[in-house]
Protein backbone atom coordinates (compact mmCIF):
# COMPACT_ATOMS: atom_id res chain seq x y z
CA UNK A 1 0.00 0.00 0.00
CA UNK A 2 1.52 3.33 -1.08
CA UNK A 3 0.59 6.99 -1.35
CA UNK A 4 0.35 8.87 -4.66
CA UNK A 5 3.79 10.38 -4.02
CA UNK A 6 5.33 6.97 -3.26
CA UNK A 7 3.70 5.44 -6.35
CA UNK A 8 5.14 8.24 -8.47
CA UNK A 9 8.63 7.61 -7.09
CA UNK A 10 8.45 3.84 -7.45
CA UNK A 11 7.06 3.98 -10.99
CA UNK A 12 9.38 6.77 -12.09
CA UNK A 13 6.51 9.07 -12.93
CA UNK A 14 5.38 12.54 -11.89
CA UNK A 15 2.84 12.83 -9.07
CA UNK A 16 0.48 14.61 -11.49
CA UNK A 17 0.65 11.62 -13.84
CA UNK A 18 -0.52 9.31 -11.05
CA UNK A 19 -3.33 11.75 -10.28
CA UNK A 20 -4.39 11.73 -13.96
CA UNK A 21 -4.39 7.93 -13.90
CA UNK A 22 -6.71 8.02 -10.89
CA UNK A 23 -9.01 10.35 -12.82
CA UNK A 24 -8.93 7.83 -15.70
CA UNK A 25 -9.96 4.89 -13.53
CA UNK A 26 -6.75 3.66 -11.95
CA UNK A 27 -7.63 1.38 -9.01
CA UNK A 28 -7.14 2.58 -5.44
CA UNK A 29 -7.79 1.29 -1.93
CA UNK A 30 -8.75 4.60 -0.30
CA UNK A 31 -9.93 7.74 -2.08
CA UNK A 32 -8.54 11.03 -0.82
CA UNK A 33 -10.87 13.40 1.01
CA UNK A 34 -9.28 16.71 1.98
CA UNK A 35 -12.19 17.68 4.24
CA UNK A 36 -11.64 14.56 6.33
CA UNK A 37 -7.83 14.59 6.02
CA UNK A 38 -7.79 11.26 4.18
CA UNK A 39 -5.01 10.56 1.65
CA UNK A 40 -5.02 8.30 -1.40
CA UNK A 41 -3.90 4.74 -0.71
CA UNK A 42 -2.94 2.60 -3.69
CA UNK A 43 -2.00 -1.06 -4.06
CA UNK A 44 1.02 -0.76 -6.36
CA UNK A 45 0.49 -4.22 -7.86
CA UNK A 46 -3.09 -3.25 -8.82
CA UNK A 47 -1.81 -0.04 -10.42
CA UNK A 48 0.80 -1.94 -12.47
CA UNK A 49 -1.80 -4.52 -13.51
CA UNK A 50 -4.12 -1.65 -14.60
CA UNK A 51 -1.26 -0.14 -16.63
CA UNK A 52 -0.64 -3.52 -18.27
CA UNK A 53 -4.30 -3.85 -19.21
CA UNK A 54 -4.31 -0.33 -20.69
CA UNK A 55 -1.17 -1.08 -22.69
CA UNK A 56 -2.73 -4.32 -23.92
CA UNK A 57 -5.95 -2.56 -24.94
CA UNK A 58 -3.99 0.16 -26.75
CA UNK A 59 -1.95 -2.47 -28.58
CA UNK A 60 -5.08 -4.42 -29.50
CA UNK A 61 -6.63 -1.26 -30.93
CA UNK A 62 -3.56 -0.79 -33.13
CA UNK A 63 -3.88 -4.35 -34.45
CA UNK A 64 -7.28 -3.78 -36.09
CA UNK A 65 -7.66 -5.33 -39.56
CA UNK A 66 -7.66 -3.25 -42.72
CA UNK A 67 -10.96 -2.32 -44.36
CA UNK A 68 -10.86 -5.20 -46.84
CA UNK A 69 -9.91 -7.73 -44.14
CA UNK A 70 -6.62 -8.66 -45.85
CA UNK A 71 -3.13 -8.08 -44.58
CA UNK A 72 0.13 -7.79 -46.48
CA UNK A 73 3.24 -9.67 -45.41
CA UNK A 74 4.90 -6.36 -44.48
CA UNK A 75 1.92 -5.43 -42.32
CA UNK A 76 2.06 -8.84 -40.62
CA UNK A 77 5.78 -8.35 -39.88
CA UNK A 78 5.12 -4.85 -38.56
CA UNK A 79 2.38 -6.13 -36.28
CA UNK A 80 4.59 -8.95 -35.04
CA UNK A 81 7.32 -6.41 -34.18
CA UNK A 82 4.80 -4.19 -32.39
CA UNK A 83 3.44 -7.19 -30.47
CA UNK A 84 6.97 -8.14 -29.38
CA UNK A 85 7.56 -4.58 -28.20
CA UNK A 86 4.31 -4.62 -26.23
CA UNK A 87 5.21 -7.96 -24.65
CA UNK A 88 8.62 -6.55 -23.70
CA UNK A 89 6.96 -3.49 -22.14
CA UNK A 90 4.51 -5.65 -20.22
CA UNK A 91 7.41 -7.79 -19.00
CA UNK A 92 9.15 -4.64 -17.81
CA UNK A 93 6.00 -3.49 -15.99
CA UNK A 94 5.73 -6.93 -14.35
CA UNK A 95 9.32 -6.58 -13.14
CA UNK A 96 8.48 -3.17 -11.66
CA UNK A 97 6.25 -4.99 -9.21
CA UNK A 98 9.23 -6.97 -7.92
CA UNK A 99 11.99 -4.36 -8.20
CA UNK A 100 12.00 -0.95 -6.56
CA UNK A 101 14.26 1.62 -8.24
CA UNK A 102 17.23 1.94 -5.88
CA UNK A 103 17.44 5.73 -6.14
CA UNK A 104 13.89 6.18 -4.85
CA UNK A 105 14.41 3.70 -2.03
CA UNK A 106 17.68 5.38 -1.03
CA UNK A 107 16.03 8.81 -1.08
CA UNK A 108 13.33 7.55 1.28
CA UNK A 109 15.89 5.87 3.47
CA UNK A 110 18.12 8.97 3.65
CA UNK A 111 15.16 11.14 4.65
CA UNK A 112 14.02 8.68 7.33
CA UNK A 113 17.60 8.21 8.58
CA UNK A 114 18.09 11.96 8.93
CA UNK A 115 14.81 12.28 10.84
CA UNK A 116 15.64 9.37 13.16
CA UNK A 117 19.14 10.72 13.77
CA UNK A 118 17.82 14.21 14.58
CA UNK A 119 15.23 12.83 17.01
CA UNK A 120 17.75 10.47 18.60
CA UNK A 121 20.21 13.30 19.16
CA UNK A 122 17.50 15.30 20.97
CA UNK A 123 17.02 12.51 23.54
CA UNK A 124 19.93 13.51 25.84
CA UNK A 125 18.35 16.96 26.35
CA UNK A 126 14.93 15.42 27.02
CA UNK A 127 16.42 13.00 29.53
CA UNK A 128 18.45 15.73 31.26
CA UNK A 129 15.31 17.83 31.81
CA UNK A 130 13.65 14.91 33.60
CA UNK A 131 16.35 14.47 36.28
CA UNK A 132 17.50 16.51 39.24
CA UNK A 133 19.00 19.81 37.99
CA UNK A 134 22.26 19.17 39.84
CA UNK A 135 22.71 15.97 37.77
CA UNK A 136 21.31 17.15 34.45
CA UNK A 137 24.64 18.14 32.82
CA UNK A 138 26.23 14.84 33.82
CA UNK A 139 23.22 12.79 32.65
CA UNK A 140 23.09 14.77 29.37
CA UNK A 141 26.79 14.02 28.71
CA UNK A 142 26.34 10.29 29.42
CA UNK A 143 23.24 10.04 27.23
CA UNK A 144 24.86 12.06 24.44
CA UNK A 145 27.96 9.82 24.45
CA UNK A 146 25.81 6.67 24.39
CA UNK A 147 23.63 8.04 21.57
CA UNK A 148 26.68 8.96 19.46
CA UNK A 149 28.15 5.48 19.98
CA UNK A 150 24.91 3.82 18.88
CA UNK A 151 24.51 6.08 15.84
CA UNK A 152 28.17 5.50 14.98
CA UNK A 153 27.52 1.77 14.59
CA UNK A 154 24.77 2.33 12.03
CA UNK A 155 25.49 2.41 8.33
CA UNK A 156 25.57 5.94 7.03
CA UNK A 157 24.00 7.48 3.96
CA UNK A 158 27.45 7.62 2.37
CA UNK A 159 28.17 3.91 2.81
CA UNK A 160 24.78 2.93 1.41
CA UNK A 161 25.18 5.25 -1.57
CA UNK A 162 28.57 3.64 -2.26
CA UNK A 163 26.91 0.24 -2.07
CA UNK A 164 24.28 1.25 -4.62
Amino acid sequence: MVSVKQAATLLGRDRNTIQKWLDQGCPYLTKADRDLGVSWELDLSDVVRWLEERAGAAAAAKFGDSEDGKMTEDEAKRRRAVAQAVVAELDMLERLRAVVPISGALDWWAKDYAEIKARAMSLPDKIAVAVDPSLSDHVRAIADKAMREVLGTLKTEKSLLNWA
